[in-house]
């Protein structure tokens, strides 16, 4: 045999033996051992249970009472039961209770996800983690023991556990991941240890939590943290708390009073919608911000204090808060924002600051209780909507420099019996003023170029009414159901177009008519003018002073 061929068969041998100490060392995929599945580790020698794969599913492999023990046998070599895996009993639905050894250290991502026949299951004193959705839906649990050597319980850990009526969370715990213990029904009583910073979803939907004490170590209370927890009748928030995320408190219906630490910035969106219980809330000084739906549906609130702090209000912020009759908006806050007040109908007055330019979308609607507002000069828009149903507005000052009515602004407003409309507004939008039912007389500027559809429908005490000269179009239904009108005044040489259902209701054979000099036959030729059977001809600088 020469030198090369020895050398390869050298080679090659010493290929074989590296081979074997690898295969040597690699960790066995999986291996059943006595029913239940691990995962080896052949370097320290520990076994992990892990999922069983046969047709993609635990849910039948894994029934009534499985005994974990703590070490197995595999090819003559011991191993440590130290782990129980990632989706180890993922789907067990029969599984109705296990027993750990005392070498378990941890229990991964959901090991026992919706394992809802599980009745029993006792962690040993041994782990110290328990992962993201570890007990997920096992709503057959009635009790679970958390061991003190625990520090960390993942995201969702045991969310719908239904059947848990108290868990003691021991000192050992730094950290709580978020919506840890969502849903779970029947928890009445829980304690949060000295330690934790970070609370976020964490007892949301736990509908019979009574009560819960929060330690000065908490600095941040996130999503939904307590929210739909309808039982909780008292919360107090430590002075460490500097963050109240959105729907923290929502549907806390149980909630009566509130106070907001004085780290805290801002009013997050939903913080306190639907706690229908809410009769004060003490804001602090800091505050700049509130947030959307931050107090939507707060009926027990009667006044509130804002501080001056707050330069910006969000939509819908107390929208629906029927019995509050007071509130003070500070002097930084530039807009009041779409929805800002709806439903407010006990609200009786309502001052604006000056530093205000727009109002929004529904803004004050069903506010029917409004007997006053003011308006500052800085407002150029009125959004659609804006006071629909304001049935206790007498009047209302519009500023010169509104220049944008939305449609339906005025709607409804049954207790309106005059309005001025500013000389800078172009367009008097569709239904503007339908079902103003006060309203007896309007002026309508020289600059308004059209009158949207239904804009003084059902307007039944409207009797007098003058259409500046720069009126070019009139639509449908605008003056449908005005049957008190006696006087129309059209400043307009040229005839607006119109259309057959304008004046519908009106009695065209009584309710004068008066147009400029010179313009009776282009107005007794102009489709549904000549129906008027009294058109006059008058010089408007004399027939009409304002």
């Amino acid at each position: 045999m020469n030198d090369s061929s020895k050398n390869l068969g050298l080679l090659l041998r010493i290929g074989v033996i590296a081979l074997l100490v690898v295969v040597a060392n690699m960790n066995v995929s999986a291996v059943t051992i006595g029913g239940i599945n691990y995962k080896l580790d052949n370097k320290g020698f520990t076994a992990s249970v892990t999922y069983f794969v046969a047709d993609n599913a635990n849910g039948d492999y894994y029934k009534g009472n499985i005994n974990i023990p703590d070490s197995v046998e595999y090819n003559g070599e011991m191993y440590s039961v130290k782990a129980i895996g990632e989706r180890a009993f993922y789907g067990c639905m029969k599984l109705s209770s296990v027993t750990m050894p005392k070498t378990i250290t941890s229990i991964g991502n959901n090991a026992f996800w919706i394992c809802s026949g599980l009745t029993e299951i006792i962690i040993p004193d041994s782990v110290t983690y328990i992962g993201d959705y570890a007990f997920y839906n096992c709503s057959g649990l009635t009790s679970i023991n958390i061991p003190d050597a625990v520090t960390t319980i993942g995201d969702y850990a045991f969310y719908y556990c239904s059947g848990i009526s108290s868990i003691s969370i021991p000192k050992s715990v730094q950290s709580i991941g978020k919506f840890a213990f969502q849903d779970c029904s029947g928890l009445t009583t829980v304690n949060i240890p000295d330690g934790i910073k970070v609370l976020e979803g964490t007892f949301s939907d736990c509908a019979n939590l009574t009560s819960i004490v929060i330690p000065n170590s908490v600095t941040f209370i996130g999503t939904k943290t307590f929210w739909g927890c309808t039982s909780l009748l008292s919360l107090e928030i430590p002075d460490s708390v500097t963050y109240l995320g959105d729907g923290a408190f929502g549907f806390c219906s149980g909630l009566s009073s509130m106070t907001i630490p004085d780290g805290v910035t801002a009013i997050s969106d939903n913080l306190f919608t639907y706690c229908t219980g809410l009769t004060s809330v003490t804001i602090p000084k800091n505050i700049k911000t509130i947030g959307e739906f931050a107090f939507h549906d707060c009926w027990g609130l009667t006044a509130i204090d804002i501080p001056d702090s707050v330069t910006y209000i969000a939509r819908n912020a107390f929208d629906d808060c029927h019995y509050l009759k007071s509130i003070t908006i500070p002097e930084g806050v530039t807009a009041i924002n779409d929805y800002v007040f709806h439903g407010c109908e006990s609200l009786t007055s309502i001052v604006i600051p000056e530093g205000v330019t727009s109002i929004g979308e529904c803004a004050f609607v069903g506010c029917s209780e409004l007997a006053s507002i003011t308006i500052p000069d800085a407002v150029t828009t009125i959004g659609m909507n804006a006071f629909v149903g304001c049935s206790n507005l007498a009047a209302i000052n519009l500023p010169d420099g509104v220049t944008s009515i939305g449609k339906n602004a005025f709607a409804y407003c049954i207790g309106l019996k005059s309005f001025t409309i500013p000389a800078g507004v172009t367009i008097i939008d569709e239904r503007l003023f339908a079902n103003c039912e006060g309203l007896t007389s309007l002026i309508i500027p020289d600059g308004i170029t059209s009158i949207g559809d239904n804009a003084f429908e059902y307007c039944s005490a409207l009797s007098s009414i003058t259409i500046g000269s720069s009126v070019t179009s009139i639509g449908s239904m605008v003056f449908g159901g005005c049957e008190s009108l006696k006087e129309i005044n059209v400043k307009n040489p040229t005839p607006p177009t119109a259309t057959f259902l304008t004046f519908e209701d009106v009695d065209t054979d009584n309710c004068v008519l008066n147009i400029p000099t010179d313009c009776k036959d282009a107005y007794m030729q102009a489709e549904y003018w000549k129906d008027f059977q009294n058109i006059n001809e008058v010089d408007f600088a004399v027939y009409i002073r304002y």
